[in-house]
C-alpha cells in the first residue's frame, strides 16, 4: 500500500557532484506522489529545474566561490571548516524562514548541510541524511568542526551537543559499496543503503559522433569532475603520459574554455566539456580520475577500473578506501591526514607523466584489480535502488511533530 502524500524538503550543497547523487531519490519521490522541494543557493537553481526538480534559494549563494586557486590549495580540513563556517548560518536561517511558508513533513538534508543541521532541529523535523560524501565519525566531526559547529548551535538557540549525537539523524542514507565502508564506523541500525545511482542526463548535450567509432583498441577514459577540473596542468600531465600509446583516450574537462585552453593534444587524445557518464563508461577499458564519489561508484557499478588521483575535499579517504579494497590503483604524491587516518593525496605540482603511465599500465593490466572490479560491480547492483528506498522512506515523517 503507498504511503499517504507528504512533503520532502531536499537539502543541497551547490555542486553537480550533489546534485547527481541525490537527484535518483528526490525524483523516485515526486514520481510516487510526494510534494518533493530542493532549498539550495539561488543560482544553482537552473541545474536543480534541469533534473525535473523545484528549487528553493536559501542561504549564502556561493555557488562557484569555493573552487578557487586558493581553495584548491587548502588541505581538504581547511576546504570542509570553510565549507561549513561560511554556509551554515546562512542556510539555517533561510530554511527556518522557509518552513514559515512551506512546511515540511521530512527534511532529507545533505550530510555537508551543517545549516540544515540545525534548522532541523529548531524546526523539530525528522530528517534522514544523505551522504553524498564520506560518512564522518563523531569523534572526527569533534576534532574537525567542534568549534564551528558549536558556535552554529550557540547562534540559533539551540543547546550544547558537544557530543554531535544528531549528526546522522534519524536515518542515514549511505551509498557507500560494502566492499569500501570505512573501518572506523560503527555498526548503526539507523543506516540504511541506497544504490549510488547517479541523474545525468541532459536533454542538452548528446554523446558526440566519434565516440561511436571508438572501440576498436583500450578506451581509457579522463576526467577530473565538477570541482577540481580548473586544475589544467593536471590534464596535460595525463595527456603526456598517454600520447602515443595504442590506446584512445576521452578526456572531459567540464568547462568548453578548457577544451580550447588545453589544445594542442596528442593525436589518440580527444576532448570534450561534457558527455554523458553511461556513454563513455559503456565503452570504457579504465577511468583516470580525481576520485570523486561519482565518477568512482560510476565505474564500479559499470565494471570498469580505475587509477585515481586524489586531489582535495574527501576524495583522499575514497582512494584510500578503493586501496583497502584493492579496487584501483592510487597514483598519490604524498599523504594526507584526516582524523585517524592517513590518506593519499596527489599534489599537481610533484604529478609527473612517468608516474601517471605507470598507473595507468598497472590498471589495464587486469588480474586481481580487474576481478575485485567485478565483485564490486556485483555488490552496487544488489544494493537497494533509490526507488525502494523512496518507498520506505515516508515512514519517517512526522515522527518528531506533537
Amino acid at each position: 500500500m503507498q504511503s499517504r502524500s507528504v512533503r520532502v524538503l531536499f537539502t543541497l550543497i551547490p555542486g553537480a557532484g550533489h546534485l547527481s547523487a541525490v537527484a535518483p531519490l528526490a525524483r523516485a519521490l515526486q514520481d510516487s506522489g510526494h510534494e518533493v522541494r530542493v532549498a539550495t543557493a539561488a543560482s544553482f537553481g537552473g541545474a536543480v529545474q534541469a533534473v525535473g526538480l523545484t528549487p528553493v534559494a536559501t542561504g549564502a549563494d556561493w555557488a562557484g566561490t569555493p573552487p578557487t586557486e586558493d581553495f584548491a590549495r587548502q588541505s581538504s580540513i581547511e576546504q570542509l571548516r570553510w565549507l561549513t563556517g561560511f554556509t551554515s548560518g546562512p542556510q539555517a536561517a533561510g530554511l527556518v524562514e522557509l518552513a514559515g511558508s512551506w512546511t515540511p513533513d521530512l527534511m532529507v538534508r545533505d550530510n555537508l548541510d551543517f545549516g540544515a543541521w540545525a534548522a532541523a532541529e529548531e524546526l523539530n523535523l525528522p530528517v534522514a541524511v544523505f551522504g553524498v560524501t564520506d560518512t564522518m565519525p563523531a569523534p572526527v566531526a569533534q576534532l574537525l568542526l567542534g568549534d564551528v559547529l558549536a558556535s552554529l548551535r550557540s547562534e540559533r538557540g539551540l543547546a550544547p551537543d558537544p557530543e554531535l549525537t544528531s549528526l546522522t539523524g534519524d536515518a542515514y542514507l549511505d551509498r557507500t559499496p560494502p566492499a569500501l565502508a570505512n573501518p572506523y564506523l560503527a555498526a548503526d541500525t539507523r543506516r540504511w543503503a541506497i544504490r549510488p545511482e547517479v541523474y545525468a542526463r541532459r536533454s542538452d548535450v548528446m554523446a558526440p559522433g566519434w565516440l561511436d567509432d571508438l572501440g576498436g583498441r583500450p578506451l581509457v577514459y579522463v576526467t577530473l569532475g565538477t570541482v577540481v577540473n580548473r586544475l589544467l596542468p593536471v590534464f596535460r600531465t595525463i595527456a603526456e603520459a598517454l600520447e602515443g600509446r595504442d590506446i584512445d583516450v576521452v578526456m572531459t574537462t567540464g568547462d568548453p574554455a578548457a577544451v580550447e585552453t588545453l589544445r594542442p593534444l596528442p593525436a589518440n587524445v580527444r576532448t570534450a566539456a561534457y558527455i554523458p557518464q553511461d556513454a563513455v563508461l559503456a565503452k570504457a577499458s579504465g577511468v583516470v580520475c580525481h576520485a570523486g564519489r561519482g565518477t568512482v561508484y560510476g565505474a564500479l557499478g559499470a565494471g570498469v577500473p580505475l587509477c585515481l588521483l586524489p586531489l582535495g575535499t574527501d576524495q583522499p579517504l575514497v582512494a584510500a578506501a578503493c586501496a583497502r579494497a584493492g579496487a584501483a590503483v592510487v597514483c598519490a604524491t604524498t599523504t594526507t591526514q584526516i582524523g585517524p587516518m592517513a590518506a593519499p593525496l596527489t599534489v599537481p605540482a610533484d604529478l609527473t607523466a612517468q608516474m601517471v603511465s605507470a598507473a595507468v599500465d598497472s590498471m589495464l593490466a587486469g588480474g586481481d584489480l580487474h576481478r575485485r572490479t567485478r565483485e564490486i560491480a556485483a555488490e552496487i547492483a544488489a544494493m537497494p535502488a533509490a526507488a525502494e528506498v523512496a518507498e520506505r522512506l515516508p515512514e519517517l515523517a512526522g515522527a518528531r511533530r506533537a
